[in-house]
């Protein structure tokens, strides 16, 4: 796949946490997701994928829509960055909106 190319994504998953962080002098955080996956066996591989709150998002109150679905299971919006360090590249993953929680399906009764 050609990362070059993609610029957001939404991933599903468990809010396991949101941790603050500090970016320069700013107050910043991290949200941890967990996701299960499946190997090439088709067993369940739980993965955590971190996402970056600015400290602009963090002003914003962003990081506590996140801390109130602690334990929820939320689809969250991502930006995606690609960084080149010295010896590898890799993936950044960067808040891009508020969690969307899916309502439950409910049962449709019949008119009459």
């Amino acid at each position: 796949m050609d990362i070059s190319k993609l610029t957001g994504m939404f991933v599903g998953g468990v809010v396991h946490d949101v941790v603050p962080r500090k970016f320069g002098e700013a107050d910043a955080a991290e949200i941890q997701i967990k996701t299960t996956v499946q190997d090439k066996k088709g067993r369940p591989v739980d993965s955590y994928v971190d996402v970056r709150v600015s400290p602009d998002q963090v002003k914003s109150g962003w990081d506590n829509a996140y801390r109130q679905k602690k334990g929820q299971f939320v689809v969250a919006p991502l930006a995606i960055g690609q960084y080149k360090g010295q010896n590898e590249t890799f993936l950044q993953y960067s808040c891009a909106g508020m969690p969307i929680s899916l309502a439950a399906p409910s049962a449709v009764q019949k008119a009459g």
